[in-house]
């Protein structure tokens, strides 16, 4: 083998290490730092759903505005078989109007919207990366085959994290939900036990002038 054929085998290996370290690094890397960081946003909504809950339970006043009969309008309107998404399946929580129940917590909404707009990206990322690693694996299985194992490796690792992230997103979706409903409905009762209160004391008051009236 003449020096200009070493020098060119030499340049290739060179320019796939190269290669495979922005693979690595940059187009891996950003898709691991993603997942690391939505796992992160999860896990601090579900601290703050956490607490929110339990000062919900030490508070005895209602916390959100929601009176019986914007309440009957929300269960009338709300459909009784809302299709599901198995991937992002986020609609019934974020669309507006009704369908959701309260509006006092708006913050959860943005950040739940928030959460589920950086996941399709970062799917369509997930989806891309098969056919950009093979671009790389066919130049470089013969000369590099470990290092073409563990960009296969580290892909696979990312999409596991990716259905855990999808896991954990759509139990929060749903913990979020429930958490809604239960403070409209205990604020409905506390309401409907002050109107009965009211009414009852409305007509004692009655019955109280009646009585005396009698009597003069």
């Amino acid at each position: 083998m003449c020096i200009r054929d070493r020098l060119h085998g030499v340049k290739e290996q060179v320019e796939l290490a190269m290669e495979w370290e922005e693979l690595w690094n940059a187009v891996l890397g950003d898709v691991g730092l993603e997942i690391d960081n939505l796992s992160r946003m999860i896990f601090e909504m579900e601290e703050k759903r956490h607490k929110s809950v339990m000062v919900m339970e030490m508070d005895n006043e209602p916390t959100t505005g929601l009176d019986i009969n914007e309440l009957e309008t929300i269960v009338e309107e709300t459909p009784s078989n809302i299709p599901t998404n198995p991937r992002l399946n986020f609609a019934p929580f974020m669309s507006s109007g009704t369908q959701t129940p309260g509006t006092g917590n708006q913050q959860d909404e943005s950040s739940l919207l928030a959460l589920f707009a950086r996941m399709q990206p970062l799917r369509a990322s997930l989806d891309f990366l098969p056919m950009r690693l093979s671009m790389f694996q066919s130049r470089a299985k013969d000369i590099f085959p470990s290092a073409c194992e563990e960009l296969e490796d580290r892909r696979l690792r990312l999409e596991q994290g990716y259905k855990k992230l999808e896991t954990d997103s759509e139990a929060l979706r749903r913990e979020l939900a429930e958490d809604r409903w239960v403070i409209v409905f205990r604020n409905a009762g506390k309401q409907a036990h002050r109107q009965t209160h009211m009414h009852s004391g409305k007509h004692e008051h009655r019955q109280t002038r009646a009585h005396t009236h009698v009597g003069k």
